[in-house]
């Protein structure tokens, strides 16, 4: 199983406001739900509340949390990001034709962050919105894979470099980043 983060953010790190997307770009949503699509996500529980405390489709939904919440019947609720590998991993053991392959760290910023600190992260999917939005009450995420992690590649998938420069209709931008990177951790986590 691959363990992976995927956010977007703007060039200053503004990954958030009021725990919801400073922006509405559907070519960012489109690559969002593309990368995610069958795959497992776990999220923190703002994150999953500001989904509307709703499952994203199609995907084995996970909410990290040290407070007792309920969620519909499918949701997998985890004290910590090591108990959502975890159960991935559990899950691959009992139920082995239902394969999670891949897990996505959604979000929030704290979640992320301690995924970078932890350095459980394999593989990172960031899409960079090509302007600065100051915001006070915003959530600021500033990784970078290549600063954080000494030898994390671009990572070339399906043969073709995946750093792409995408183009959008919208009024904020006219272009998105969309990049992934390998980290040099692969196997250095065990459950």
């Amino acid at each position: 199983m691959i363990i992976s983060g995927i956010f977007a953010r703007t060039k200053n790190g503004l990954i958030g406001v009021d725990n919801d997307i400073p922006w509405h770009i559907s070519e960012d949503l489109k690559l969002f739900k593309d990368t995610t699509f069958g795959h497992a996500v776990a999220m923190g529980r703002k994150t999953w509340e500001s989904l509307g405390s709703h499952p994203l489709p199609n995907r084995t939904n996970i909410v990290i949390t040290r407070s007792d919440i309920e969620v519909p019947a499918g949701v997998a609720v985890v004290k910590s990001i090591f108990d959502a590998v975890k159960w991935c991993t559990d899950l691959n053991a009992e139920y082995p034709f239902t394969m999670v392959d891949e897990l996505f760290y959604i979000g929030g910023a704290n979640i992320l962050k301690q995924c970078v600190d932890q350095k459980i992260i394999e593989r990172w999917y960031i899409t960079t919105i090509p302007v600065d939005m100051k915001v006070d009450t915003g959530t600021y995420f500033t990784y970078d894979p290549m600063s954080f992690y000494d030898g994390a590649a671009l990572y070339v998938r399906n043969d073709v470099l995946s750093r792409i420069n995408i183009p959008v209709k919208n009024n904020i931008v006219d272009h998105i980043d969309f990049e992934v990177f390998e980290t040099p951790f692969l196997s250095e986590f065990v459950v």
